[in-house]
């Protein structure tokens, strides 16, 4: 495989699983640390047991408890940068590269969408519930997509991994309601 067919098939990847995230959030009614972490853990084959993931995720959600700070898009995605790359995890990176890592992805999520702050991308919609769980769910797909880039840029063997049913697969919001994690 040639540089460039490499690099169509992480962004392919990164799409399915901006999708699934997004799909996730709506359908299943989780968060956005949730569904970021949930999906990345499952799709990339994480140890970690799905109800579980989202028991780790779940105090991330709206900028941390309800606090409107660090969007929970990126604190999902980080949890999974570090199941995937943390100095402790196999052939994991050097501390001090892997919060280069995190930071560089933190700079991503900001340069696509304007702000790490949840109270700051949720300004425009703040008055309007269905506008406000719109942007979430973008915002969710984002913190997805960059962050499995990263994880295929600094691990390519994950995709040796990949879950790609997983991936394809779509709930519509009854079945996501009644589906176990």
């Amino acid at each position: 495989m040639n540089y460039s067919s490499e690099i169509s098939e992480n962004d392919e990847i990164a799409e399915q699983v901006r999708l699934r995230a997004e799909n996730c959030f709506s359908a299943r009614r989780i968060c956005c640390s949730e569904a970021v972490f949930y999906v990345l853990n499952k799709a990339f084959g994480g140890e970690v047991d799905p109800a579980l993931s989202i028991r780790l995720a779940s105090g991330f959600c709206h900028g941390l408890g309800g606090a409107e700070n660090l969007c929970g898009a990126i604190s999902g995605a980080s949890i999974g940068l570090g199941l995937f790359l943390g100095p402790d995890s196999p052939g994991g990176m050097k501390r001090k590269d892997f919060r280069k890592t995190v930071k560089e992805f933190h700079d991503r999520f900001i340069e696509q969408t304007g702000s790490a702050s949840c109270k700051v991308l949720l300004e425009h919609v703040k008055d309007d519930t269905k506008a406000k769980l719109k942007n979430c769910q973008g915002l969710t797909g984002t913190g997805a997509f960059l962050a499995a880039k990263v994880l295929l840029e600094k691990k390519p063997k994950l995709k040796e991994k990949l879950d790609r049913e997983f991936l394809a697969e779509r709930e519509n919001k009854l079945t996501g309601m009644f589906k176990k994690f």
